[in-house]
């Protein structure tokens, strides 16, 4: 979405809950639940824009009435009265764009809360893999914190959401996931472990959680529940998907098992510009935290 007029500044969008327009601070009224998901479905598109019929269809599937076209129209002149209640009639709108038969929006990807948060979470993630870990918690928690609940919690059950939603979800569990591996390399076990518990139990068969749990349990001095808790996954793989534990799980149970001293957790060495600057002993290094654990297994669908 180019930015366009001031409103980069001025406007916020809101997508990573219901939906919510705000203007220098101020919440705007959208009107009525098709208007708003016009708005919606034009924050979700690329720069391109939408047609009409492609709105049409967005917002009535394969029932669209007759004058779905006029009706339309009448929605997006509604909302650019809401978003730009100064501008002079006849004056192209500055927000919503006409253009070339298209409708877009120019509001500038600072405006929009899920591009801040894929744009924090990509930077937390850069961080962590370079060894700045407190601010890679940093980066991920801010990204975090744009959260206000379920992507257009109030507009879910239009079609166009569904695959936004689960994308932004996914990537959302995947900063919570990097968080915990930045705070086990930062040596917070203790302080991650009520969350990780939580986790598992909303996520059961996720294996990257798992490891991250044991990990965190063994750093506690509680190698016997971190064993149990390996046990518990691995029965769970065998009844419900017919599966063993993961490689990179497996070995952490070996670690476990063995007391290995890899898996002890030692001070972090500073980010890499700065080990180039002054090389540490290799006996500092610390061990890796839980590694993502990546597995193909079948997708579980909801019956």
């Amino acid at each position: 979405m180019a930015g366009g007029a001031d409103a980069d500044h001025e406007y916020a969008f809101g997508v990573l809950g219901p939906l919510r327009v705000t203007r220098a601070g101020i919440p705007l009224s959208l009107g009525g639940r098709q208007q708003r998901a016009v708005l919606a479905r034009l924050l979700l598109a690329d720069d391109a824009g939408l047609t009409v019929d492609q709105l049409a269809d967005a917002l009535w599937a394969a029932a669209v009435p007759a004058g779905a076209a006029g009706t339309i129209q009448t929605y997006v002149f509604h909302l650019r009265r809401t978003l730009e209640p100064n501008r002079d009639r006849g004056r192209p709108g500055q927000v919503v764009i006409t253009d070339q038969g298209r409708y877009r929006l120019a509001i500038g990807s600072d405006a929009l809360d899920s591009a801040a948060f894929e744009r924090r979470v990509d930077s937390g993630e850069r961080l962590l893999a370079d060894g700045a870990l407190a601010e890679a918690v940093s980066e991920l928690d801010q990204a975090r914190a744009l959260w206000r609940g379920d992507v257009l919690a109030d507009l879910a059950d239009y079609d166009f959401v569904a695959p936004v939603a689960t994308r932004l979800a996914d990537r959302r569990k995947a900063a919570v996931e990097a968080k915990i591996d930045a705070e086990l390399a930062l040596g917070r076990h203790t302080s991650v472990l009520g969350q990780l518990n939580e986790l598992v139990a909303k996520d059961p068969l996720n294996e990257r959680l798992h490891g991250q749990r044991i990990v965190a349990l063994y750093r506690c001095g509680r190698p016997s529940e971190a064993l149990a808790a390996y046990d518990q996954l691995r029965h769970q793989l065998a009844d419900e998907l017919r599966v063993d534990p993961s490689p990179p799980l497996q070995k952490f149970h070996r670690q476990v098992v063995a007391h290995d001293p890899a898996l002890v957790w030692n001070p972090p060495s500073p980010p890499r510009e700065e080990v180039a600057a002054e090389p540490k002993p290799e006996s500092q290094a610390p061990p890796a935290p839980a590694p993502p654990l990546r597995r193909r297994r079948p997708r579980l669908r909801p019956r």
